[in-house]
């Protein structure tokens, strides 16, 4: 079936909108849209008439894939091409159906107000024929900001905006770009994009953060980064989720009231859900969920928590369920999530630099007029919330050149790849809701250098959280039954131990041996070696029930560091000859020179 006609609603282009005049140049384009009509030339070969409201997708096994009149995706099986299933499909409106398939009495006229059943049929089946097999990576787009191909689309339910050279441009509902079908579904507030808010009026809101106690200066900053970062949607390369972990009475709810008020019909608030409850209602959509009473680290906060991980990455986290009848049913669920509680659940590793923590505290302060002050300060971000959201979507350009100019910074101050990303992204997020162009280099060194310490304590964390640092630190931690003047120690207290007898020979060298371990003294301390055996019977009883057990701990070890990796020739240990790991001096301990762990710093930086 040849392509219809454009359903643009504003003049044809691409591109984005070029930094700094984006604010002063952007206008909604709308011209009367519409389909319908009669006439027109017929193709010989797949039968398309031109105008048809109704756009095939393809077919499968029977079932017939559509577009309605509506945007809306229906399919439809032999049995549901009724008369009045063909209305529906056409969402009532039939002055199409009666120009191109009129339905003739018996003299050959045409009836009025009436089409031609079969005629109609004959022609969506072989317009879905044409279409193509239906191809399941079609991705259906409700409502939300998602990621076009030149920018940001922000679709309303019943309408889709895109930037076209500096213009935000209405399509009709049902708007397809590739394998993306922004379908029609409920409508949500449009942007107002003929009157962003102002700088001065962005500010008011960041400094309504401050009315409540965060533990680090940086916090409000952050919070208000990701606030600009969750307004662009499924837009950011890299979408950054936010914890708030608050005192009893320290005003939780309020800050999420706030967070909500700002992103107006954006932000879906929740107060009692499960993963299943937040998948299905963020289903094919690209919005904020707010999530209050995240409380404990029971199972189905984690599952929460699994799929916010998901939606971090480019695409969102990509669903994949049965349906009954053998069949599947794909969605993705994208956008960001802010949740908030007293008792929140702690986050691994991999949820780190996907998920920033901050700890509100309770104020002591005794201000009487604090209450009033949050509520008119929740009461302005509702007010400015479409201004505000107009501001973001406009501005993106600033976000895209802020976030790479952020990242690279960070990347050199020492934050791997993924801690980078999350930098950058809360600090292009506060960027483009306060300026109107990209930060110089030295506004950005400036900045990066004022999370240091954050980057500093987040890179720590992840390398003592690591899945080869954990499983050294549980075999060091491990108490044996062993005792020693009769107290038992650790595996650790043994090995610092044995590093002090002559040759690693003496009592506590010959008891670490029965448990796989096996020092080589190599002249000065700085040089002692620990052998670890690939496979060992005691090391099994050691590292039964956690993830290391069956001989995974060799993997890991041989990821411990510099220096560390596999023995070249085999060695016997107590009970049999073995192949190893080798472990160098800088990681063993030793009792004179306890390791010392990083301690977070306080900076005050009340300009953040």
């Amino acid at each position: 079936m040849t392509k219809k006609p454009s359903q643009t609603r504003g003049e044809a282009g691409s591109g984005a909108p070029k930094v700094g005049k984006a604010l002063k140049e952007a206008v909604v384009v709308q011209f009367p849209g519409g389909g319908g009509g009669g006439g027109g030339p017929v193709d010989p070969i797949t039968g398309d008439r031109p105008g048809c409201p109704v756009q095939p997708i393809g077919h499968e096994n029977g079932t017939y894939y559509f577009l309605s009149a509506n945007g809306e995706q229906r399919k439809l099986g032999i049995r549901d091409f009724t008369k009045v299933g063909i209305i529906s499909l056409f969402s009532g409106d039939i002055s199409w159906l009666c120009a191109n398939f009129p339905c003739l009495d018996r003299d050959g006229n045409p009836v009025i107000d009436d089409f031609g059943v079969r005629g109609v049929v004959v022609y969506l089946i072989r317009a879905c024929e044409c279409a193509g097999q239906y191809n399941p990576a079609i991705r259906l787009r409700r409502s939300g900001v998602w990621r076009g191909t030149d920018g940001p689309v922000f679709h309303a339910g019943d309408a889709v905006f895109v930037c076209e050279d500096g213009r935000w441009v209405e399509k009709l509902k049902g708007w397809r770009v590739g394998h993306d079908v922004f379908v029609s579904t409920y409508a949500i507030g449009r942007p107002d994009f003929s009157a962003p808010a102002p700088v001065a009026e962005v500010r008011e809101l960041r400094r309504a953060l401050d009315l409540w106690k965060w533990s680090r200066p940086v916090d409000a900053g952050l919070i208000f980064g990701f606030l600009g970062a969750s307004l662009l949607g499924a837009f950011p390369a890299w979408r950054v989720h936010l914890l708030i972990s608050a005192q009893h009475g320290a005003g939780k709810s309020a800050v999420l009231d706030l967070i909500a008020a700002a992103a107006g019909d954006l932000a879906r608030p929740l107060d009692d859900y499960s993963e299943a409850g937040v998948r299905n209602a963020l289903a094919a959509e690209s919005r904020i969920a707010v999530l209050d009473e995240a409380e404990g680290d029971n199972g189905a906060i984690r599952a929460v928590i699994a799929l916010i991980r998901k939606m971090s990455g480019l695409h969102g986290a990509r669903i994949v369920r049965g349906v009954s009848g053998g069949g599947a049913v794909q969605y993705t669920v994208s956008g960001s999530v802010v949740m908030a509680g007293i008792s929140p659940p702690t986050l691994l590793p991999q949820d780190r630099s996907r998920i920033l923590r901050v700890e509100m505290e309770k104020s002591t302060g005794g201000d009487p007029d604090a209450a009033s002050r949050v509520a008119h300060a929740i009461r302005a971000a509702a007010e400015m919330s479409r201004r505000l959201r107009s501001r973001a979507l406009i501005n993106y350009s600033v976000f895209v050149a802020s976030f790479d100019a952020y990242r690279a910074e960070a990347v050199m101050r020492g934050a791997d790849g993924r801690l980078a990303d999350m930098v950058a992204t809360l600090l292009a997020g506060r960027e483009v809701l306060t300026v109107e162009y990209p930060p110089d280099s030295d506004t950005v060194r400036a900045t990066v250098d004022r999370l240091g310490d954050l980057i500093d304590v987040s890179r720590d964390e992840d390398r003592e959280d690591s899945d080869h640092s954990r499983c050294w630190l549980h075999l060091l931690s491990h108490v044996p039954n062993y005792w020693k003047s009769g107290a038992r120690m650790t595996i650790g207290s043994m090995i610092a131990l044995a590093r002090r007898e002559p040759n690693g020979a003496g009592e506590m060298g010959m008891a670490i041996r029965t448990y796989g371990m096996r020092l080589l003294i190599e002249g000065a301390s700085e040089h002692d070696v620990l052998l670890i055996a690939n496979r060992h019977n005691q090391l099994n009883g050691v590292f039964h029930g956690t993830p290391w057990a069956d001989a995974n701990w060799a993997p890991s070890l041989r990821r411990l560091g510099p220096g560390a990796g596999s023995h070249p020739v085999t060695v016997k240990f107590g009970g049999g000859v073995f192949r190893c790991v080798r472990i160098p001096a800088g990681f063993l301990p030793d009792e004179d020179h306890p390791q010392q762990g990083s301690a977070w710093s306080h900076v005050p930086d009340p300009g953040f």
